[in-house]
């Protein structure tokens, strides 16, 4: 497994016990940022800057994950 195969499985555990908890619902959404599923990060880190909304590090991670998801549906579209 992974690093961020790991991370995300921390991340999870983290939310089992503490669902309530933003740093575990960030980290998870960080995690599926770097393995590339933007679509999926895109709600989590919603969420969590929904609970947390002066958060710069939430913001900033929330739009690089739509920069990036920008870019994916643009590669797809072209083709790519």
């Amino acid at each position: 497994m992974g690093h961020h195969e790991k991370a995300l499985v921390d991340a999870e555990l983290c939310m089992a016990l503490r669902p309530d908890f933003v740093k575990g619902i960030f980290r998870k959404g960080v995690a599926l940022h770097a393995m590339g599923r933007y679509e999926e990060a895109l709600p989590v880190l919603v969420g969590a800057l929904r609970m947390e909304p002066k958060n710069s590090q939430i913001k900033q991670a929330l739009q690089f994950c739509e920069v990036k998801m920008a870019k994916e549906r643009a590669r797809r579209r072209e083709g790519r």
